[in-house]
């Protein structure tokens, strides 16, 4: 990712700081309307916990433009989390569309073609580094 494309994820996340629950409700929304096999991983699951949890998330990404090395780590514990859990590889490719189809929808005009593919870069870097570590996680569950 480029310094540009850093500074649009935390210029975009910024303009919705008030509506994080609605962002994560959309999200969550998304993904399981198209991938409702996905809802059986948040069966016992406080999911106004889980939207807190969600923008915490995001945080991580944004979090890229001044504390890298802070970005990596929480990856690499989000990656073996999310293991725990049972997400596995093949999961990360829907929650990266419903994650950009949910920012499409709060930011509306806000989402350039330009902060569109800064979001779907942050995402495939952060997916990746916690699919590595999730791939290398003690016990982890069998990946798909």
């Amino acid at each position: 990712m480029n310094p540009e494309q850093i500074g649009l994820l935390a210029e975009s996340w910024k303009g919705v700081a008030g509506r994080r629950d609605e962002i994560a409700r959309a999200f969550y929304g998304v993904l399981f309307d198209r991938h409702p096999e996905l809802r059986s991983l948040f069966a016992h699951t406080d999911m106004r916990a889980q939207y807190e949890k969600f923008a915490l998330m995001v945080d991580e990404i944004v979090q890229l433009r001044t504390e890298p090395r802070q970005f990596v780590r929480s990856a690499v514990l989000l990656g073996q989390r999310h293991a725990a859990y049972g997400v596995t590889r093949d999961h990360y490719g829907p929650a990266g569309a419903a994650l950009i189809e949910a920012l499409a929808e709060a930011l509306g005009s806000a989402f350039t073609p330009a902060a569109r593919e800064a979001w779907t870069e942050g995402y495939l870097l952060m997916s990746s580094i916690m699919c590595r570590a999730a791939e290398r996680a003690p016990g982890r569950r069998a990946a798909s």
